[in-house]
């Protein structure tokens, strides 16, 4: 076997093994491992790939497996420790654990932010011993390194419900990612202080992190077993976080017991509505609103719009289009106008949809997209793939799902060596890794137009196991073009 041969051989078994842990069977981390035997002496094969082996059996709770593994490894790195030690960490083997991590400190290897978190994430870690890991972290700077460490930090404390000393050394952390964010607002409502959790809620909007539903759920914890909203939490912000956790009666309820609604208001339960597929309810609530003369903005018109999208209703969005028009034509922001085009295009009315495009300033991504899906869906194929080749010419990068949209143009095109360019872009220019839903694409692409052999190398090329959705667009293309006598 020539060198690259080896080195082909050695990064398709280092395929297998990822694919495998999204589907963990012991049966056949163990088939891969001895495969990877094979190859020859530990200390002749590259540290990654028994790296990874580690991580399987780990995963699949076999400890003593991959401990037999990490022993008779000629040579480690900080992933090889940092594998074992935070399995043992997980475990409740926390004497192993730490009896490793000197191992690893002896060897001249520094503490990674990684060990670190393992170790404190750890549910047999004492307190006294976590103080002591906290001054390791900020010994070795890795405060500032990742935020990793310190989400595990608030863990720690957590557990033992110290309060106090989560949130100073939350103020103290230099880097605070969204599960840190998410973690002391949490901690906070779990031990039952309700205004710091909506300081940090209101903080978190202020700095202009993202949220995310847990977000949302750590603060709606601290606001249970009231029947007015207390004192520090506004009435509109408890109802916009049960709107959006999706409990729809909870802000019907909440908004019925305010005197006076604003606009923000009237938009969250709006939203709901929508949001709930209690479409009715939407316009009628929409004409209520405009009876006591609360004028819409353009976060009111957003809702109306997605019930129309979701309705496919071409009179209604275009009524609703109309009193945009008559009430404030500068409401017709970016995100409006998004779901303008999206709206025509579902409703087959292309023109109205391009028009509304060609008259819009600030385009952005979702513009384009939203475009591109509508002349592909109504069969103007070739003005799709010239409006996507605009849009890179314009210096907008594709993401997935603008991928998906021309790939998909293509396929009902017959656009086949268009459609393989722009996926074998995907990494090179576009910066991302494709994922299932582009295979779909590209397979049934290649196979719907007789390239069988390309389809097939592009499924033995996939870095996870082929679905049926995949086999079925294959089998698809081969009953399309395979006579009765060949078959």
């Amino acid at each position: 076997m020539s060198c690259y041969d080896f080195l082909k051989t050695q990064h398709r078994l280092l395929q297998l093994l990822k694919s495998s842990s999204a589907f963990p069977f012991l049966i056949s981390t163990q088939s891969l491992h001895a495969l990877a035997i094979t190859f020859g002496p530990y200390a002749s094969q590259p540290i990654f790939l028994f790296n990874n082996i580690i991580s399987q059996y780990a995963s699949l709770g076999h400890l003593p497996v991959a401990r037999k593994v990490f022993d008779n490894m000629t040579n480690r790195n900080t992933v090889s420790f940092s594998s074992m030690i935070t399995a043992y960490g997980k475990s409740g083997d926390l004497w192993a654990a730490c009896e490793l991590f000197s191992s690893m400190r002896s060897y001249g290897f520094l503490p990674t932010p990684y060990v670190l978190a393992g170790l404190l994430s750890s549910q047999a870690l004492s307190l006294s011993g976590g103080v002591q890991l906290q001054a390791l972290v900020v010994k070795n700077g890795l405060f500032f390194a990742d935020s990793f460490v310190g989400t595990a930090l608030l863990g720690l404390y957590g557990r033992y419900g110290c309060v106090s000393e989560a949130l100073q050394a939350f103020d103290h952390m230099p880097r605070k990612s969204l599960v840190t964010w998410n973690s002391i607002i949490s901690l906070c409502a779990h031990h039952g202080l309700v205004k710091d959790c909506m300081l940090l809620f209101r903080e978190r909007q202020r700095v202009e992190a993202s949220l995310s539903d847990s977000s949302f759920v750590g603060v709606l914890s601290g606001l249970k077993d009231f029947g007015r909203p207390p004192s520090t939490v506004p009435s509109n912000i408890a109802a916009g976080i049960y709107y959006r956790v999706g409990q729809y009666h909870e802000t019907i309820r909440l908004l019925s017991i305010l005197e006076d609604p604003d606009i923000v208001s009237w938009n969250i339960v709006i939203a709901a509505c929508a949001r709930t597929g209690h479409y009715k309810e939407v316009f009628e609530l929409f004409k209520h609103m405009q009876m006591i003369q609360i004028y819409p903005d353009n976060y009111t018109f957003v809702s109306l719009l997605s019930v129309c999208n979701k309705l496919c209703n071409l009179a209604l969005g275009s009524s609703v289009h109309g009193l945009i028009i008559k009430t404030d034509y500068s409401l017709c922001d970016s995100f409006v106008c998004n779901l303008l085009i999206d709206m025509y295009g579902k409703c087959g009315c292309i023109k109205s949809a391009v028009k509304i495009f060609g008259g819009m300033v600030d385009k952005n991504l979702i513009t384009w997209t939203s475009l591109i899906s509508a002349l592909g869906v109504h069969g103007y194929y070739h003005e799709a793939l010239e409006t996507f080749r605009e849009m890179e010419f314009h210096g907008f990068k594709p993401d997935g799902v603008s991928l998906i949209a021309i790939l998909t143009v293509c396929r009902h095109a017959g656009l086949v060596e268009e459609g393989m360019e722009f996926f074998r872009r995907v990494e090179s220019d576009y910066g991302f890794e494709p994922k299932m839903e582009h295979y779909y694409c590209v397979v049934g692409l290649l196979a719907r137009y007789g390239k069988l052999g390309e389809a097939e190398q592009i499924i033995a090329s996939m870095p996870f196991p082929p679905d049926a959705i995949i086999w079925r667009n294959f089998l698809e293309g081969l009953k399309r073009h395979t006579t009765g006598e060949n078959l």
